[in-house]
């Protein structure tokens, strides 16, 4: 079962009886096959925007179940997947333009999702987004000539970011560095830290700070199953009076 930062199940992964994909075998044929059905299914004229109550009331589209489950993205198809359904008409930025999918695969911790979300054009419009992706140059644009984060008074899709947990915009700063540290964005996190952040705050989703995020035993499939040691221990420097 993939845990969240702060304890207990992480939400919108998928525990191992619980797998959109169905991705149960261990064998490297699998893989290609199931990203074949799937290219199947869509051009035998499948939604590829087909949503599920898998969840409770809220409808969940395919695009946003694949990005928060371990299943494909430890069998190494997931960012293909999202190619697949994007290719096959899957709107990267939500049903209604409220970023879902995005948010979906930040919060959840894949990386290469995100990348290939943003490749098939998920807007990247706020300085979280920007920090895990890496992209300096437009996380750097969001601050001012005094060096403080300019005012952002509202997220687009902020309740997906969020996991409907209270939203604080003034904690922006944080909220970035703690997802620049959990995507490992080693850079970005130092950009960061030289504004001089608040390494006390919690991001609202799994209720972490970024030295959680940092130890956070991380999904295999991105690389970091023991977390990122050298952000962690960057961070704890930082917090030693």
């Amino acid at each position: 079962m993939v845990r969240s930062p702060r304890g207990g199940r992480s939400p919108g992964i998928l525990g191992p009886d619980r797998t959109t994909w169905g991705l149960q075998t261990r064998s490297p044929k699998a893989p290609s096959h199931r990203t074949r059905c799937r290219g199947a299914c869509l051009g035998a004229g499948a939604d590829p925007d087909a949503g599920s109550n898998s969840y409770g009331e809220a409808c969940v589209t395919t695009l946003c179940l694949l990005v928060s489950s371990c299943r494909p993205a430890d069998a190494g198809v997931q960012a293909g997947l999202v190619e697949v359904l994007c290719r096959g008409g899957a709107k990267p930025n939500g049903l209604e333009d409220e970023g879902a999918p995005l948010w979906t695969a930040i919060t959840s911790g894949y990386t290469r999702a995100t990348k290939r979300l943003v490749a098939w054009g998920a807007r990247v419009d706020n300085p979280i987004a920007a920090a895990v992706v890496g992209d300096l140059t437009l996380l750097e644009s969001y601050f001012g000539e005094d060096g403080r984060l300019r005012p952002i008074h509202a997220l687009r899709g902020e309740r997906f970011f969020s996991h409907g947990r209270p939203f604080d915009a003034s904690h922006l700063l944080e909220y970035a560095l703690c997802y620049a540290v959990f995507h490992g964005q080693r850079d970005a996190v130092q950009f960061l830290l030289s504004k001089n952040p608040d390494l006390s705050v919690k991001e609202p989703a799994h209720g972490s700070t970024a030295l959680g995020m940092a130890k956070y035993p991380h999904h295999r499939a991105e690389g970091r199953p023991g977390g990122s040691p050298d952000i962690a221990a960057i961070l704890e420097g930082r917090m030693r009076p």
